[in-house]
């Protein structure tokens, strides 16, 4: 990532309200890319907002060491920066690139702001650029959405986390169903869980009696698990 500056992290940290911090941050494309400096967009999310920094950096060396390359970042500045709320936010969407079934990139986006318009953050603008980062970020989003959510409506995350560990356990949820199933399924109110899971032991019971098949199992468990 770019920014390894602690200074440039406390400038970002600067902006923030006194009850949040940063969860987790990111560096996707640059949106200038003129030697000898580039400026980036690096993403953050807090315990209540979703933050977008544009981040220059000249290039060391200068023009002739950018043009072979070399890319490392020295006298790193926020230019400007903006927020919205974790409230406002919805359907998002990380969308993966993938070539022959590898996924090469992220392409990220959501609805943010009260006039409804859509933001997006575009994917690494370097060729052969490592995505861990964004899949760590997408990781940490889904989960602090999940958690948020779970807040607004007065939802006891852990618990409800504990319940989706009691399917697991009974062998219904699969570890990536598990995994899908913690972004999509919690936060959700109590009454519409209890439904859900319900639902899931009884499909459990028509795979295990003959009467769906494996296919059909699956198909059906994730129709509940992301309604």
């Amino acid at each position: 990532m770019i920014f390894t500056n602690d200074e440039l992290r406390a400038e970002m940290e600067s902006e923030l309200d006194a009850d949040e911090s940063f969860i987790d941050m990111c560096e996707w494309t640059y949106v200038v890319n003129g030697p000898p400096f580039r400026v980036f967009i690096v993403t953050a999310i807090t315990q209540k907002n979703f933050y977008v920094f544009n981040v220059k950096f000249d290039m060391a060396g200068g023009i002739r060491a950018a043009l072979k390359g070399n890319i490392t970042p020295i006298n790193q500045k926020v230019l400007g920066w903006h927020a919205v709320e974790l409230k406002d936010i919805t359907n998002w969407q990380f969308r993966a690139n993938k070539s022959k079934g590898v996924i090469l990139a992220y392409t990220f986006g959501f609805f943010g702001s009260q006039d409804g318009s859509w933001i997006e953050v575009m994917e690494p603008g370097k060729p052969g650029q490592s995505i861990d980062d964004h899949i760590r970020f997408k990781e940490s989003f889904e989960l602090t959405m999940s958690r948020f959510a779970a807040a607004e409506v007065g939802v006891d995350f852990t618990e409800q986390l504990a319940s989706l560990g009691e399917l697991f356990k009974e062998g219904i949820l699969t570890d990536a169903e598990f995994s899908r199933a913690k972004e999509l399924f919690i936060g959700r109110s109590a009454d519409t869980q209890q439904q859900a899971a319900a639902t899931l032991r009884s499909l459990k019971q028509l795979k295990d009696s003959g009467i769906l098949t494996d296919g059909e199992f699956a198909a059906k468990k994730w129709d509940v698990i992301t309604k």
